[in-house]
């Protein structure tokens, strides 16, 4: 995805900057389980919160929650569909606290509620 993210990046950000991005991404993509915030983000690459979220976004497509639930989503598809944890263990594990917050967005991501995403996938293993 990464790889995928740089190749659309615009040729006029300097090349410190696209270092810094890159660096943020994979900071998030590391870290997404926990609870960042954009400041700890953004200071993480020495850049003021909003400067950081407008050449996130025009770099990305996403704003820095817009890529961090994406990647928490993921994660979630991924364990519903290859672990035996519970929806509510695999939510908590992934920095959720409220089931109907989770719930909707995994079903605002992947078009399935969690457990009817898990029916899904497992009818389709066996």
């Amino acid at each position: 995805m990464l790889y995928n993210l740089v190749l659309l990046c615009p040729f006029q950000m300097h090349s410190n900057l696209l270092d810094d991005i890159s660096y943020l991404l994979l900071h998030i993509k590391k870290n997404y389980e926990e609870n960042l915030t954009l400041n700890d983000i953004a200071k993480s690459a020495n850049l003021s919160p909003n400067y950081f979220v407008r050449k996130f976004k025009d770099y990305t497509g996403y704003s820095p929650l817009q890529y961090a639930t994406v990647m928490k989503m993921e994660r979630a598809k991924y364990l519903i569909e290859q672990s035996n944890e519970s929806i509510s263990a695999i939510m908590e594990k992934l920095g959720y606290l409220d089931s109907s917050h989770f719930s909707k967005l995994f079903k605002k991501y992947c078009g399935y509620s969690p457990k009817k995403y898990r029916e899904i996938t497992c009818a389709r293993t066996k």
